[in-house]
């Protein structure tokens, strides 16, 4: 299952950013943004503003149910993807 860190690094790899690209946007170090997508840590209210801005998203998408819609998202797609791969 998709964690919240994967989400963040999903989202910052369909950004085509990279690490320090989004902490120098969001006004975040790179240690810090390292461990959102580590699951070390997840940013906190103060954050969203400068992430989403930086990822190229909505706040709504960095909040707890943007992510479980993203993941139900992409959880029905790999179902798709193994059920054509399966057929294959």
């Amino acid at each position: 299952m998709m964690t919240y860190g994967d989400y963040l690094r999903t989202l910052r790899i369909i950004s085509g950013k990279t690490q320090r690209q989004v902490s120098r946007i969001s006004c975040s170090s790179q240690a810090m943004v390292s461990r959102w997508e580590q699951g070390k840590a997840v940013p906190n209210l103060c954050h969203l503003p400068g992430l989403a801005r930086a990822l190229d998203v909505s706040e709504y998408h960095l909040t707890l149910q943007g992510y479980k819609q993203f993941r139900d998202e992409y959880k029905r797609f790999y179902e798709r993807v193994n059920d054509v791969c399966s057929i294959v």
